[in-house]
């Protein structure tokens, strides 16, 4: 059974002629592109059933012939796809399941109850330019520029995209080219294959809903590096669920959520810094950074005018007029959304997803390290995180606010690395903790809202003296509330601190 292996990755129709040069610029000038026209046909009963199976199943025509392709479980994921994958060349466009050569799974697709069912669910119809490169230690990729549409329940979707496919060799060899096309063009790596957008117009309008992390599935025979991998996969894919949110109308809780997910990222790294070093994170943090904090600018913006001062404007009834202080913010806020849309289509949010593709896809060597067991491993890293946040909270009245701040972020990373490790332990005693860390968390968001509030304030100040007046209410105000926040702060501590640990 063939595995098929290739990065899928976003282009604007609007770069095909520069994605076509720069190809040009790579092979042989006596190895010019092949184009074809494919128009393939997907199979499903109407329940879904082959989908639910984690299989999909289509006829090609390439040229005058017919091909079927069975494709089985995802085993990669975030823009890699590798799927197991059965291919029979067959007589016109008619399903052929006698040729399956998997006798278990053609048993399967047979069933009176599946095969009779069958109906074409949806069809892609795409214009293909094929590169063939080899590169200087022989690795054979495939490189394809499809432009077409997916058609389904009287819809249609437009497609552009370049797909990376190895031939022959290592993987890694996917991931080099791919980034030294992406630091030029933004080809940014989509989760979602040509098969899964086609279901997903079959099964009605994408939401855009905001996508909360997920809890990876563990198990205790796992390895620390193994669990890693599994944390890094989940980031991405909350990262990456959250992107369309926000480029579509901006939701301000998929702009909180893309941010909690480049947080986790990078809790994890720190929860499972006892791993040999690996010279790739440096450059996956920069641009981490980098993106978190535009992020960040956007999401102090959106507190601010969505959350913060709706309540004291109500508070203060029509004695002050906040029509200028919210004109000066939402303007500021227009800015940084653009700046945000502008780095979810650049060749650094690119570079960056295909940095930790290749991190999540690289061969993995044992150390001593990697191969400690993994309750010793949790138990350390839990340990650590909790030491750190009980060190400050003993003497919470004496912190600074930069302490405070600091307090906060250890409280964080306490919570995002108790539920990397959850699924190891009782769900009631790790629930219990949690909530009672949550709690904590949120007093101390609660305040550094007002802090980074106070911030704004003195910022758009300093631009406009006119909004001195109306800024002074405002932060009277939160100076109030950071008052009953610390009497808050003194008991979700205690409750924390009387908390069992579960671990």
């Amino acid at each position: 059974m063939a595995i098929e292996t290739e990065l899928k990755l976003r282009l604007p129709p609007s770069k095909n002629a520069a994605f076509r040069r720069l190809m040009a610029s790579r092979v042989d000038a006596g190895s010019p592109p092949e184009s074809e026209r494919l128009l393939s046909i997907y199979y499903d009963t109407p329940e879904l059933t082959l989908a639910q199976h984690d299989m999909g199943l289509r006829l090609r025509r390439v040229g005058e012939r017919w091909v079927q392709t069975l494709k089985l479980a995802e085993q990669a994921g975030a823009g890699l796809h590798q799927r197991p994958e059965l291919e029979a060349v067959v007589d016109g466009p008619v399903l052929a399941l006698d040729q399956i050569a998997d006798r278990k799974i053609r048993r399967f697709l047979t069933q009176d109850s599946i095969a009779p069912a069958l109906v074409p669910l949806f069809t892609t119809d795409i214009k293909r330019t094929r590169w063939v490169l080899q590169d200087k230690d022989g690795n054979l990729l495939e490189v394809c520029l499809d432009q077409g549409h997916i058609c389904g329940q009287d819809q249609t979707l437009k497609l552009n995209e370049v797909e990376i496919e190895l031939k022959q060799g290592k993987v890694q060899a996917v991931f080099e080219l791919a980034l030294a096309l992406a630091n030029t063009l933004p080809l940014i790596p989509d989760p979602q294959s040509k098969a899964e957008r086609g279901y997903a117009l079959y099964q009605g309008p994408p939401s855009l809903a905001p996508s909360k992390a997920l809890l990876p599935t563990l198990n205790r025979k796992l390895t620390p590096d193994a669990v890693f991998r599994l944390v890094v996969q989940e980031t991405l894919r909350h990262l990456q669920a959250n992107v369309p949110g926000i480029l579509d109308h901006n939701d301000m809780e998929c702009i909180h959520q893309a941010r909690v997910a480049l947080r986790r990222l990078r809790s994890a790294q720190k929860a499972f810094a006892s791993l040999a070093p690996d010279e790739a994170w440096h450059v996956i943090t920069a641009k981490v950074q980098w993106l978190a904090t535009l992020l960040g600018e956007v999401r102090d913006l959106d507190v601010f005018l969505e959350e913060t001062l709706p309540g004291i404007e109500a508070a203060f009834a029509e004695d002050v007029d906040f029509a200028p202080l919210k004109a000066a913010m939402s303007k500021r806020r227009e800015h940084f959304r653009r700046e945000v849309h502008a780095a979810f289509a650049s060749p650094r949010y690119a570079t960056l997803l295909i940095h930790l593709l290749a991190w999540l896809n690289r061969p993995r060597v044992l150390s001593t390290t990697k191969s400690t067991k993994l309750n010793d491993f949790v138990h350390y890293s839990l340990a650590q995180r909790w030491r750190a946040v009980d060190h400050l909270g003993r003497d919470w009245q004496r912190l600074n606010p930069e302490q405070r701040h600091d307090l906060r972020k250890r409280a964080k990373k306490l919570r995002y690395t108790a539920e990397f490790f959850a699924p190891l332990y009782k769900r009631k005693p790790v629930q219990r903790y949690l909530a009672h860390l949550q709690a904590l968390q949120q007093v101390l968001g609660d305040m550094n809202d007002g802090i980074a509030a106070q911030a704004l304030l003195t910022h758009f100040v300093q631009e406009d003296q006119t909004l001195a007046a109306v800024a002074g209410r405002v932060a009277g105000w939160l100076a109030h509330a950071s008052q009953q926040a610390e009497l808050q702060l003194a008991r979700a501590l205690k409750r924390l601190e009387r908390t069992p640990t579960f671990w």
